[in-house]
């Protein structure tokens, strides 16, 4: 995947966008045959984005070994199921709300 460029592309979230190298090369080489012009590659690329890292929901398959990106309601951290009882976070104080979503961190 191409990441995209992090300015703002309207009515896109700029969190985990990208497209594929090949739909990234079929652009350019529609751009560079002028089958489509510059002014409508943003149009283009915005029906192939697609998300890097999507969220995923909390559920029994959720990685319980490993510190992850959780999401409580609009917030972000770095949390940890712990013991089989409560999330943590990074610092290993107990998150008070549960996360809903979550995303693998890099190794």
């Amino acid at each position: 995947m191409v990441p995209l460029h992090s300015g703002k592309m309207e009515g896109v979230d700029q969190m985990t966008i990208g497209i594929s190298k090949n739909d990234f090369l079929e652009v350019f080489d529609y751009l560079s045959r002028g089958v489509i012009k510059q002014k409508d590659v943003e149009r283009v690329l915005k029906t192939h984005i697609k998300e890097l890292n999507p969220w995923l929901p909390i559920d029994e398959r959720t990685p319980k070994d490993k510190y992850l990106l959780v999401k409580i309601s609009n917030c972000k951290m770095i949390g940890q199921w712990a013991n089989g009882e409560t999330w943590v976070d990074d610092h290993g104080y107990s998150i008070d709300e549960t996360p809903t979503d979550y995303q693998e961190l890099p190794e």
